[in-house]
């Protein structure tokens, strides 16, 4: 019986990534491994679990493990400093998506038909959703901005406060007391609605400023946490000196583009999300009109 944990030692001697074979792993993964939503993108990933600092990457052969530095659930915004920093997120997503379109192998196509549970009609049309709307975000990155804060955010803080509230009123409900109210989670709604309200009015210059200031604290972050340990010493840097150094001053250059040029660094970020929505779109056509030819062909054993 072999265990994927078994075979993970190497991680804590300096070794950035182990690969495993599938088929050497004859035990499923154990309880304490958690399905991750939010991963920095990679080509060939199916699903994405953490177990503490171990995160591994299920490919259709494989399990790509590798350790955080930080783990998530205790730290969140040193993980998200140290090992999901701003331009790494934004690159790795992109490069995902352009390897997600160029993938021609026809050993995929069968498993495309086997697995896949949407029609290739719907593809294609969320495709050409994703696409144009991004064509349209990266032709008008304000406009764009200014739609989102004024006509998205400021209705979903009314209605997260709403549930939160509606929630603290009726936390316990059911208990033979009769019900009683969460004070701090009605509090907690209350206070997201008041929120939610106020972002009515606020103009565009404020959401702006509020989002680079997020950003820039991320990305401020990110160049520290990389580059300090570069400056102390360079030994004991597992994933490569120079991908940690490149990453941490590219970060540190945003952060300045941030605070010298604010508008050109805002349309920048937006015209970045609509080229990611645009190659979204396009692997949800590729991989519909594949799927389409495949239906239409007949499948040899």
């Amino acid at each position: 019986m072999t265990r994927l944990d078994d075979l993970l030692a190497p991680l804590l001697h300096g070794v950035w990534e182990v690969v495993v074979e599938k088929s050497t792993v004859t035990e499923p993964l154990d309880s304490d491994w958690k399905r991750s939503t939010l991963n920095v993108p990679s080509p060939g990933t199916i699903a994405s679990y953490r177990k503490g600092r171990y995160h591994v990457h299920e490919t259709r052969t494989e399990w790509r493990v590798h350790l955080d530095r930080h783990d998530p659930e205790t730290h969140p915004l040193l993980h998200l400093a140290d090992d999901a920093p701003l331009l790494l997120m934004i690159g790795d997503t992109c490069g995902t998506l352009i390897t997600h379109i160029r993938e021609a192998s026809g050993t995929r196509h069968r498993d495309i038909l086997q697995d896949q549970r949407v029609a290739w009609q719907r593809q294609i049309l969320l495709g050409l959703v994703f696409f144009f709307a991004g064509l349209l975000i990266a032709a008008n990155p304000l406009e764009f901005l200014d739609g989102v804060t004024q006509l998205v955010i400021p209705p979903l803080l009314l209605c997260l406060g709403a549930v939160i509230a509606w929630k603290g009123f009726h936390t316990h409900a059911g208990d033979a007391s009769g019900g009683s109210v969460d004070t701090e989670e009605v509090v907690q709604g209350i206070a997201i609605c008041g929120t939610g309200i106020i972002s009515f009015s606020l103009p565009l210059l404020i959401w702006s400023l509020a989002i680079l200031a997020v950003l820039g604290v991320w990305a401020l972050g990110s160049a520290v946490i990389l580059l300090v340990p570069i400056l102390r010493h360079r030994a004991g840097i597992s994933e490569g000196f120079w991908s940690r150094c490149i990453t941490g001053v590219l970060s540190l250059f945003l952060v300045v583009a941030f605070v010298f040029i604010p508008r050109e660094s805002v349309m920048l970020l937006i015209t970045a999300l609509g080229v990611i929505a645009v190659l979204l779109g396009m692997m949800f056509i590729v991989n519909g009109w594949r799927l389409r030819q495949w239906m239409v062909m007949p499948v040899s054993a």
